[in-house]
């Protein structure tokens, strides 16, 4: 194959297996992807063999990867071949003369000669479904996406971990009636008035940070779903964070971005007199975070990317002081393309445990560094 795209393939092959039942896991997907960057994945059957030693870890997900695998190879092939038949239109089948037709037709089979097995049937190869394969662990039985299932220890960073850099977020604003009591205040004031008259009380603080998260969906984002999910559903459920609000777009920023992950519901980003927007609820103590590839998925550098990114970020540095991008690739894979652009105008931190940590510390106003 002449055009052959191992990065298509990798994509739509772990989609593919993530509707069946089968998700390896953005852990394997990340080492697919060094794989072939080593030199792994140069041929179709390369890649396949890759695929297959890094994913199937078991006779059942070795039964389902194969189907799937020949159904995305086809499914490339024939668009390929549609692509060179409009590039080149090829010559219409001449039809056979009749006297061919004829003798075909006329032909007998003698059926009376039982027919000869092949020679050396022993060294034939053996179908793919007869190879000896040995589990290197059971099967796994658990296929509900929920917390504690044994595909979180595929992720870079679990469901706990995000909950508790998510709850390091705090703004404390004393707020409310004088009902805490002040246990320093009231053993300073007792020192030095040499006896104690009475205790002394403090207002409650509240944690009032507004966390707005812009999460990139489809596209390159895909494979990250199920991980940035859980990242957004432990803001909204076990951070503490008084207001959090999610939206979504896709591959790049327009005017209007989606309050759901299906980008089937948009709205404005800026209020246009009193219509709802993104950005009327902000002030400059809001903290936005954005989660996208950036194109470093795939190794894009495109300049439309970057041009519509810089343009969104200026519009949100009008409205807040603390914008931050998580990306889900490591620092590493951002070379050449239109991240390490990015990440001059914004800060940037791979969406790993010491990534998330540095963010949140940058959010909190404890450092200056633009980058890990």
């Amino acid at each position: 194959m002449s055009n052959f795209d191992p990065q298509l393939i990798l994509i739509r092959l772990f989609t593919r297996l993530g509707k069946r039942g089968f998700r390896p896991g953005v852990g394997k997907y990340l080492a697919a992807i060094a794989a072939m960057e080593d030199g792994y994945g140069n041929t179709p059957e390369e890649l396949r063999s890759t695929l297959r030693l890094l994913w199937c870890q078991s006779r059942d997900e070795l039964v389902l990867f194969e189907p799937l695998w020949e159904e995305v190879w086809e499914e490339v092939l024939r668009e390929q071949q549609i692509q060179l038949a409009q590039a080149s239109p090829t010559k219409a089948p001449q039809p056979r003369p009749e006297n061919e037709i004829m003798e075909d037709s006329n032909s007998i089979i003698d059926t009376s000669k039982p027919i000869a097995p092949p020679e050396n049937l022993e060294n034939l190869p053996k179908k793919e479904s007869q190879l000896d394969f040995v589990p290197v662990r059971a099967p796994k039985v658990t296929t509900i996406e929920g917390e504690g299932s044994e595909l979180q220890q595929d992720f870079p960073i679990s469901r706990r971990y995000m909950a508790y850099s998510w709850r390091r977020l705090r703004r404390l604003i004393p707020l409310g009636v004088l009902d805490v009591l002040d246990v320093e205040a009231t053993v300073s004031a007792v020192a030095k008035q040499g006896f104690y008259l009475k205790p002394i009380y403090r207002q409650r603080e509240i944690n009032r940070t507004h966390l707005l998260l812009f999460v990139d969906r489809e596209g390159s984002m895909i494979p990250f779903h199920r991980f940035v999910r859980n990242l957004v559903d432990a803001a909204l459920e076990e951070s503490g964070i008084e207001q959090v609000n999610v939206f979504y777009f896709r591959n790049v920023f327009e005017d209007s971005v989606f309050c759901d992950e299906y980008l089937t519901k948009f709205i404005a980003l800026k209020p246009i007199e009193t219509t709802q927007a993104v950005l009327a609820d902000c002030d400059r103590d809001t903290i936005v975070m954005i989660v996208s590839d950036a194109g470093a998925a795939r190794g894009h550098d495109s300049f439309e990317r970057f041009h519509a990114s810089t343009e969104f970020l200026f519009a949100l540095r009008q409205e807040v002081d603390t914008i931050i991008w998580l990306n889900p690739l490591p620092q590493e894979r951002w070379r050449n393309t239109s991240a390490a652009k990015i990440a001059y105008f914004v800060p940037m931190y791979p969406l790993d445990p010491e990534g998330l940590g540095a963010a949140i510390d940058l959010a909190r106003g404890q450092t200056t560094s633009r980058q890990r």
